[in-house]
């Protein structure tokens, strides 16, 4: 269910997340039109060849996941023949699990039939769900798109987990927010939260990164 929210802004209570708006000339796929549950938002700029993409999916985790696991789960990207540069880097991210997101870039080569496309995900926490805000645009489009994901990552916001008073990443009353955990010591391929049984369809008609767990 859609939680109160600007009519050009996405929220889902039920997924304890507030706060998706893409930047101007973003085109939001109705909720009606998405094509699992667990994929919260989806939008495009462009057409054809020239589509960028931007999804943030979400799904609830098993019981002791961690950051960490999304990062292992996020290797499957590997796989694919067109995947190059993979690689993962914890960032700073306050109001989150353990204060910190993952970002994940990646290239997808051109091939005889497509163009070469980046890949870039940013991984949440606010337990017991996690969430992967991803961007797939052509290669050359690259430095704009990735100002338009860092708006949209920007207004993106964890509400408090239904039975509990405040977000999961925040520090409660007379309590410490969680501790960081270890940085990734490995590069990590783009994908989302386990459970979608497909991904959206990238950016001329490549397929985008499966989600991880969904294999």
């Amino acid at each position: 269910m859609a939680w109160a929210a600007p009519q050009d802004e996405i929220s889902r209570r039920d997924f304890a997340i507030a706060g998706f708006k893409p930047p101007p000339r973003w085109e939001v796929l109705p909720s009606e039109r998405r094509s699992y549950p667990q994929l919260l938002a989806w939008a495009s700029r462009g057409e054809g060849p020239e589509r960028a993409v931007i999804t943030l999916v979400g799904k609830r985790l098993p019981k002791g996941a961690t950051l960490k696991t999304m990062i292992d789960e996020a290797l499957a990207l590997r796989a694919d023949p067109r995947a190059q540069s993979v690689r993962a880097q914890r960032q700073l991210s306050p109001g989150w699990i353990p204060n910190q997101r993952v970002q994940v870039d990646a290239l997808l080569a051109a091939t005889k039939t497509r163009r070469a496309q980046v890949v870039r995900q940013l991984i949440y926490m606010n337990a017991p769900f996690a969430y992967v805000l991803t961007l797939v645009c052509p290669q050359e489009q690259a430095p704009a798109r990735y100002r338009d994901l860092d708006d949209t990552a920007a207004n993106l916001t964890p509400l408090p987990v239904p039975g509990t008073e405040t977000p999961a990443g925040a520090p409660a009353a007379g309590g410490a927010a969680p501790a960081p955990a270890a940085p990734a010591g490995v590069s990590s391929t783009p994908t989302a939260p386990a459970g979608p049984a497909s991904a959206p369809a990238a950016p001329g008609g490549g397929g985008a990164p499966a989600a991880p767990g969904s294999r």
